[in-house]
């Protein structure tokens, strides 16, 4: 399909949206192998959305009608505990996937979807998300494979929370913070402390206790979200000490 000739007829703000949409969706892992054409349907029907910090994305009960790729920013899914208090589920953050699980279920959001810092999404409806989901096979593949990676991650969040050790708790996180072999790293947490504290089933008082800890330990140097690890190896090693 010759894209260019359909943008040419196109009034052109729409044309201009439709193609930064695509530019976006061309550098996101799970639709950059999509030929042109699906990549152009998706555009067609997708939105890209701002959030500030705190803003909802969607809220429990609301129906699951659209799908999101996060392009930058952090979102937290929130649910309430059985004291009903409000606990962070998991974190996003740029290149993931969220929303889909209950559009697949046909389910309505179980969860509220929150931005942690200033997002920004592409919004894909549902019907236009599982039209390209059939047409393409390898891209419901690399879509099941991305649920099949958040279930594992978030199965082995559980063991480790089972834990009555915070530290553990907190070590492991920063561990799969950890992006490749070099033994100094400096991350970057995702989201607010308060919002990792309460991931890792913590406190804030707890988790800003723990990070002093470790950081006492020379283990770690904290700067803001900003976390230094002078010997990832022997961060990682603590794990099997404690």
């Amino acid at each position: 399909m010759d894209c260019s000739a359909t943008y040419a007829t196109e009034p052109r703000f729409r044309a201009h949206r439709r193609q930064r949409i695509m530019h976006s969706l061309a550098s996101h892992p799970l639709f950059a192998p999509c030929d042109e054409y699906i990549q152009y349907q998706l555009a067609a029907h997708a939105r890209i959305e701002r959030f500030k910090r705190g803003d909802m994305i969607y809220r429990r009960g609301a129906p699951a009608d659209s799908v999101f790729c996060l392009l930058e920013g952090s979102v937290q899914l929130v649910a309430l505990d059985a004291d009903g208090r409000e606990r962070a589920l998991e974190l996003f953050g740029a290149n993931d996937l969220f929303g889909e699980i209950n559009l697949l279920l046909s389910h309505s959001h179980r969860h509220w979807a929150q931005a942690n810092l200033m997002t920004r999404t592409v919004r894909i409806p549902r019907s236009t998300f599982l039209d390209a989901l059939e047409r393409d096979p390898a891209l419901s593949r690399r879509v099941m494979l991305e649920v099949s990676r958040r279930a594992e991650r978030l199965m082995e969040r559980i063991c480790c929370n089972a834990t009555p050790k915070g530290v553990l708790r907190v070590v492991h996180y920063l561990s799969n913070l950890v992006e490749d072999s070099q033994n100094v790293q400096t991350v970057s947490l995702p989201a607010t402390k308060r919002t990792i504290a309460s991931l890792l089933n913590l406190t804030h008082e707890s988790f800003s206790r723990l990070l002093r800890q470790l950081s006492d330990d020379g283990l770690i140097e904290v700067q803001g979200r900003c976390v230094h690890i002078p010997d990832v190896r022997r961060l990682l090693a603590q794990e099997a000490l404690r």
